[in-house]
């Protein structure tokens, strides 16, 4: 995004990923302990409102042309998708128990690759970012 949209080389682009992977790094360790503080629950409805508010407000940035206001968004973004991995085991250990955590937590990421697949789908549908959006792909007929 930060190549087509903002216009910026293959080297910034490098480093916008490596925000993103030290933004996921610190919403791991962070979070945890933040939702020591204020409970798991709160904490994924936390987390949730402000990747929604976050991604909601990176297509106002994109239409400013707002380049560092959209990378603090997914920033945002980054640091709150790490705490919910972070988070999740200790979530899942106090709703089942600690027998199980391990499995549970696991057991409850896999909705993930099908909701990757699911927006993969409808991106090679609508032809993604592409100038002639047009359906490209059998899916498109589901």
């Amino acid at each position: 995004m930060a190549q087509n949209i903002f216009k910026k080389t293959k080297s910034e682009g490098a480093d916008i990923t490596s925000y993103m992977t030290i933004a996921n790094f610190v919403g791991r360790v962070g979070w945890g302990f933040v939702s020591d503080k204020i409970g798991r629950k709160t904490f994924y409805l936390l987390s949730t409102s402000a990747q929604a508010f976050a991604l909601g407000l990176a297509v106002v940035w994109i239409r400013n042309n707002n380049f560092g206001a959209w990378l603090l968004s997914f920033l945002v973004v980054g640091t709150a998708y790490g705490g919910g991995f972070g988070v999740l085991p200790a979530f899942v250990s106090d709703l089942f128990g600690s027998k199980i955590s391990a499995v549970s937590a696991w057991l409850a990421r896999t909705h993930e690759w099908q909701w990757c697949c699911v927006g993969a789908a409808v991106l090679a549908c609508c032809g993604g970012c592409a100038d002639s959006a047009r359906p490209s792909s059998p899916l498109c007929l589901l």
